[in-house]
């Protein structure tokens, strides 16, 4: 049987060589067939490079234009969210603590938390649809906090430090520690507005490193 077979190969071959023309059609016939092949997987590796390229200006234009709206003039709620996220990280004395505690009523006294809800939640829609996975599951958490719902967070894919105040803070709430001279606020609120604050820090110090 595989003498049979070596012989029908060898009578191709020998046809081939005594037929010029079939020789070079065949080749042609082969050479178009794998030129069809690398055209098509070439194809499209130069349309996921053109994707990919797309999506990256994408986000970019969605961060600048971001970045853009919290300016300290067009969205001054999110500006002071952003300085009393900061500002909590330097706090020592009790004078400063209770300076703290002063401005978080001031800004829940002007502060309709709803309201503040659906306005943030409407800035984050181009960061949903352009941003990155990390971008998009930051603003989530975000809104959770604003809803009071900072159990639901996974707080471990947040920096180190990030993670420790919000425990901190949480055992000093559990604990009935008091913050500050004079409490003017709930703990809950207080936790609020100042993981608020961390995380945005955190959503645009990412923003920042994945754009460049």
């Amino acid at each position: 049987m595989e003498n049979h077979e070596d012989y029908n190969i060898q009578g191709i071959i020998l046809s081939l060589e005594q037929s010029p023309y079939k020789l070079a059609f065949i080749t042609a016939l082969l050479a178009g067939i794998f030129s069809s092949i690398g055209g098509y997987f070439l194809s499209n590796i130069q349309a996921e490079h053109v994707m990919k390229a797309k999506q990256f200006e994408y986000r970019i234009l969605a961060y600048q234009s971001f970045l853009e709206k919290i300016d300290r003039k067009k969205s001054p709620l999110i500006s002071r969210l952003l300085s009393i996220g900061s500002l909590s990280d330097a706090v020592a004395t009790d004078g400063e603590i209770q300076t703290l505690e002063n401005d978080i009523f001031k800004l829940l006294e002007e502060l309709n938390t709803q309201e503040a809800y659906w306005m943030i939640n409407n800035d984050f829609n181009i960061l949903r649809l352009h941003g990155d996975i990390k971008t998009r599951e930051y603003c989530d958490d975000i809104l959770l906090l604003i809803s009071l719902r900072d159990f639901e967070i996974n707080w471990n894919k947040y920096p180190t430090k990030v993670q420790t105040y919000y425990k901190n803070c949480r055992k000093n709430q559990d604990e009935g520690i008091a913050y500050g001279w004079e409490e003017q606020i709930s703990g809950d609120e207080r936790l609020m507005v100042i993981m608020v604050g961390k995380l945005f820090n955190t959503l645009i110090s990412h923003m920042n490193e994945t754009n460049r």
